[in-house]
Formats: C-alpha cells, structure tokens, sequence
C-alpha cells in the first residue's frame, strides 16, 4: 500500500495489524512526518527522496526469536544495495546498516504477543537514497551520515531498491522457515561491522558492558567477550565502537 503523506509507517502498519491484515503486507511512504527509530529517535527524510516502508508479519514464531526477522531484513538491505549499486555496506548490530563510519539505514521492529508467541510483527525501515544528510537543516544526528546517492555518485531507483529487498528478503525468511536461522546467521556475521572490535554496550539497566565483539548467535543475541574472558550474551541495547590507540 502506498501513501504520499504518513505519521509513520510502523504505526499505520500495527493498526492495520489490529484490523486483520494480512501476512506480507507492505506500507511505503514518500513522506513521514513522525518517523522515528528506536528509543523514540528522530528519523529525518524529506519528501520523495528516500526509501520508506514497513512490512507486516505473522510468523508462527516464540517472542525470543523475533530478533531473526529483523537480522533477515538488515542482510537483505545489504545484498540489495550491493547488487544494485556496489556500495560496500556493514550492519551494526542490532537494526543500522552503514557505508564505512556513516549510517546509511536503520530498521524498527515492533511486535505484539500472546503469552510466549508472536500475533505479528512490523519491520519498519528508512533508508537515505537520494538526498544528502549533510544538507539538512536544524538536525541534531547522533552520528555521521549517508546516502546511496553520494556514496555511488548518482540517482538510485527506489522503486528497483525496494523490490530487491523484498525479493531476498523473501528468499531469507522462506530459507530460515525450512532450514533454520544458521544461514542467515553466517551471512550476517560476515556483514558485521562489530566482529573483532572493542565495543562499549550500553544495555536497559544503565550497566555497561566492555570487551570485544565476537558476533551474533541464532537468535540475534550479540556476543561480547570481556577483559576477564566471559562472554555476555546480550539482546538489546546501545552500542559504541571503542577506538584503540
């Protein structure tokens, strides 16, 4: 479904959700006027330039492998950008994908539960395609950013964007359903920007955690191997790589 003009469309999607729509289904905005990512961050696009959508699962899933849908998404962006345009791109775990040491994209996954089982889940992602963040006036980013168009040095097809995520992203989920999620494991892991750096994370408690980043587990966990040699196993949280000198 496609609209010009929307609040979000994580939030249109989750009423959606609410009035029964189905599997599969798709939300694209040319314009969000409360986009967002996760904490509530600003999400920052102007009209008609970028790559805005959510889609709408229904997996027949447990809530703690919700994190798979969201690791599925983040390698599908990354294949889709390469194929398209050979742009070299990483994903910094849990939702971002990035061009070197600049954000390019960032999903938010929201979802619902009854008990220990998913009702649905919405994959909602921004992605800078052909506008330059620099430019934007009156933003306060919390990191450096970027877009397809400055890093190719041309225009980029959102429409040919859009239908390559879904294409592998659909190829993913279909695999992970037969096979399991070690696949898809492996090919993030590889994409990984994290793998093998220091890394300081914060997580929901206020602790910090310090150590090296070993990678990522079946279920989207990030491994993180401290001073002492204890690996923590760490589902959500903020993370900062530490520069070593």
């Amino acid at each position: 479904m496609f609209y010009d003009r929307v609040e979000s469309t994580n939030d249109l999607a989750k009423a959606m959700a609410l009035e029964g729509a189905e599997n599969g289904t798709v939300i694209i905005a040319e314009e969000q006027t409360s986009g967002r990512g996760r904490m509530g961050r600003k999400w920052l696009s102007p009209p008609s330039s970028n790559l805005l959508f959510s889609l709408l699962l229904r997996p027949d899933l447990y809530t703690e492998k919700v994190f798979t849908l969201t690791m599925l998404l983040a390698l599908s962006t990354v294949e889709a950008v390469e194929t398209q345009t050979e742009v070299n791109t990483m994903i910094k775990w849990p939702n971002d994908i990035y061009v070197q040491d600049r954000k390019l994209a960032g999903i938010l996954t929201e979802f619902s539960v009854t008990g220990n089982r998913l009702n649905h889940v919405v994959l909602g992602i921004g992605i800078n395609v052909n506008w330059n963040p620099e430019e934007a006036t009156g933003s306060h980013m919390l990191y450096p950013a970027t877009s397809l168009m400055r890093e190719a040095g041309h225009t980029v097809s959102r429409e040919f964007l859009l239908i390559n995520i879904l294409s592998a992203y659909e190829t993913h989920y279909m695999d992970v359903s037969k096979n399991g999620p070690a696949r898809v494991q492996e090919l993030w892991n590889k994409k990984s920007m994290l793998t093998g750096r220091n890394v300081s994370v914060e997580i929901s408690n206020n602790e910090v955690i310090n150590g090296t980043a070993i990678g990522i587990d079946e279920k989207g966990a990030l491994l993180v191997s401290d001073i002492k040699g204890q690996t923590h196993t760490i589902l959500n949280g903020d993370v900062h790589i530490k520069n070593v000198t």
